[in-house]
């Protein structure tokens, strides 16, 4: 869930995405993947820039979540 790379996949509006981070506990690369709390920060810094709207960040983040891990959405 870099910034970089959400912008990127987001501003293409691919169909099939799916957006994680991971919590690297090795303090000698901080920051060498995202942090769990930097996927609300980096969607709505986007939001706010028009590269994405909300039905399409809705799409990725409940529709392909619950469709690829075959859940029901809370």
């Amino acid at each position: 869930a870099k910034l970089s790379d959400l912008r990127k996949s987001m501003s293409e509006r691919r169909s099939r995405l799916l957006v994680e981070s991971d919590y690297i506990d090795d303090l000698r690369r901080p920051g060498v993947s995202s942090y769990p709390w930097d996927i609300a920060v980096n969607v709505n810094r986007l939001l706010e820039e028009h590269v994405t709207s909300e039905d399409y960040v809705y799409r990725v983040m409940i529709d392909n979540i619950t469709r690829f891990y075959r859940v029901e959405p809370p």
